[in-house]
């Protein structure tokens, strides 16, 4: 659990990590466990978040381009 974004993208190599650091500059609100990065997807972040007691926490963190 980390709310240290390069503890939790530090294998992510689908975009500029920095762009997502430009948004959170003092790290994310929460801690996190797992973040999934999925690579070209068109989503404009309608649903921010999802609570969910079947399966959990989801959360929106942004949209950036392709490195």
């Amino acid at each position: 659990m980390s709310n240290n974004i390069n503890d939790i993208f530090s294998d992510a190599m689908v975009f500029d990590i920095e762009l997502l650091k430009q948004d959170y500059i003092n790290g994310l609100e929460g801690e996190y466990n797992v973040a999934i990065v999925i690579g070209k997807l068109k989503y404009e972040g309608e649903v921010k978040e999802i609570k969910n007691d079947q399966f959990g926490y989801f959360k929106f963190l942004g949209a950036y381009p392709e490195d």
